[in-house]
């Protein structure tokens, strides 16, 4: 059988009591007042005014009680607007952060790309056909991580930004001392394999830091020069030997990657750092361009 729940709260029992304490006075004291035959008829009358005033003082506290949930309704409707109006907010903003990093890592896919081309043996000018299988597997990447980036944010209040520190620091200039003239020196008497792969290294270092990836490119036979002269180290990075830039070797790749000229604090190295420079092919000069855009 069907079980019923009956509630009811202590002010609504407390008012109904008190209506039946005052129905009951009010029906002793009429039979007391009247003794004759009518005596029924007045009570009865008595009996439907006590009814009826007892009607309107609980239409009053259920009235009054509708107005307040009412009110409470209202309250939860607006709140609740205006979280679906920051939730909206929100998913948009984090949709065009997420679409415009996507771009910035796919770009930094396209330049690694190019580099890495770039330092294999017999590589083709730059401005020729990439490798499409490992542009592919880097976008690819890019596409996982900016997913995931986009699934992060929708669960945190962080703004998220990416610091570009680095990355102005390898196209800044450094300031003249003992060991900066040999790293000088030292780039004098490498051979121009080894200075293009530096270059190359220095842009992927750059464009690393700015998109908050990890650097290095592949390793060849012009490397080791670099290595010789601890500008360069080996690393294994996902099963593979990657090269990367020592901090001796970010000096050497700043004086490269750094707008011409030289501040005045160099200008007794300003010939030997040309000198280094115009050992650059012109396809390496316009990637490091397109890197420092």
């Amino acid at each position: 059988m069907p079980s019923y729940n009956f509630e009811a709260s202590w002010k609504a029992i407390a008012i109904g009591s008190i209506l039946i304490n005052f129905g009951s006075i009010a029906t002793i004291a009429t039979m007391a007042a009247t003794n004759d035959a009518g005596a029924l008829n007045t009570i009865a009358l008595a009996l439907a005014v006590i009814a009826f005033i007892c009607q309107l003082i609980i239409f009053t506290i259920q009235t009054s009680q509708s107005g307040s949930q009412l009110k409470q309704a209202e309250r939860l409707n607006s709140e609740t607007s205006q979280l679906l109006a920051e939730m909206r907010t929100r998913i948009e903003g984090t949709h065009q952060m997420v679409s415009s990093q996507y771009q910035e890592l796919l770009h930094l896919a396209a330049l690694k790309s190019v580099s890495e081309a770039a330092k294999q043996p017999e590589a083709p000018p730059m401005n020729s056909q990439v490798n499409l299988a490992q542009l592919e597997a880097m976008v690819e990447k890019v596409a996982t991580r900016a997913t995931s980036l986009g699934a992060n944010v929708l669960n945190t209040n962080v703004h998220i930004s990416v610091p570009r520190s680095k990355a102005h620091l390898m196209s800044t200039w450094p300031s003249l001392n003992t060991g900066l003239r040999h790293i000088i020196q030292d780039l004098k008497k490498l051979p121009a394999g080894a200075i293009r792969n530096l270059a190359l290294s220095a842009g992927d270092e750059y464009s690393s830091n700015k998109y908050r990836t990890k650097p290095g490119l592949s390793f060849t036979s012009s490397d080791q020069p670099l290595i010789d002269h601890k500008m360069a180290e080996i690393v294994t990075i996902e099963d593979a030997q990657k090269i990367i830039l020592t901090p001796r070797g970010r000096l050497a790749g700043r004086l490269l990657l750094s707008a011409w000229p030289p501040p005045e604090t160099l200008s007794n190295v300003k010939s030997d750092i040309e000198a280094v420079r115009n050992e650059l092919p012109q396809d390496v000069r316009e990637h490091l361009e397109a890197i420092l855009e």
